[in-house]
């Protein structure tokens, strides 16, 4: 099984398959470097997130974060949403800045909401857990590639909008198809639809690290 393979993985791919090993692609959201026979898509939940924040809470502009690199697919599949849905938009990039500072200027914006791709967000929530928090607390702040796990802290009753994927249902449906040889089938392509969570409790997904 290989999750997400990036550039280079077709000559990686050749050389296995000429030993003999088979290989099955999942992807993610985004370009993968192989065709693969499973693709998670989170692009309905990203805009259902996107759509909901635009009708229901008067947000004007989306605030995307960065740590110290571009997110790569992700970013590109939120940069084409975001236009779509006709929403002024930024990537912020965390840089030398104090992390609590950073996180308190995002929350003075009342009709800004804050997406944390999953480096951004395993980031925080392992830096500065309480910022994160009390951001969640005073904004609208979706997480696209699902909850994260808080360092140090318990997990507070604050709310956050979720792209989960139900991976329990992702896991028996290929061990069903490697069973049957059905995973190795070049010529179909299983899909898995990431679901939107909106206002979730975070205490029902998150841990304490």
């Amino acid at each position: 099984m290989w999750y997400q393979p990036k550039q280079g993985a077709k000559e990686i791919t050749a050389h296995l398959k000429h030993a003999g090993v088979g290989i099955v692609g999942i992807s993610d959201s985004g370009l993968a470097g192989i065709r693969c026979r499973y693709e998670v898509q989170r692009e309905l939940a990203i805009r259902e997130i996107l759509r909901d924040w635009l009708s229901q809470h008067e947000i004007k502009s989306v605030i995307v974060i960065r740590t110290t690199k571009a997110a790569g697919a992700m970013e590109e599949t939120l940069q084409t949403l975001l236009e779509e849905e006709g929403l002024a938009f930024e990537f912020k990039t965390v840089g030398y800045h104090r992390l609590h500072d950073f996180l308190e200027v995002l929350s003075r914006n009342k009709r800004a909401g804050v997406i944390f791709p999953s480096l951004a967000a395993s980031f925080f929530a392992f830096r500065v857990p309480d910022g994160l928090t009390k951001l969640m607390s005073q904004a609208r702040v979706a997480l696209t590639e699902g909850p994260v796990s808080l360092a140090f802290v318990q997990v507070p009753d604050v709310h956050v909008d979720l792209v989960v994927v139900d991976w329990q249902l992702v896991a028996e449906q290929i061990v069903t198809d490697l069973v049957s040889k059905k995973a190795f089938d070049s010529d179909k392509v299983s899909v898995f639809e990431a679901q939107a969570h909106l206002r979730a409790p975070l205490s029902h997904y998150a841990e304490s690290l």
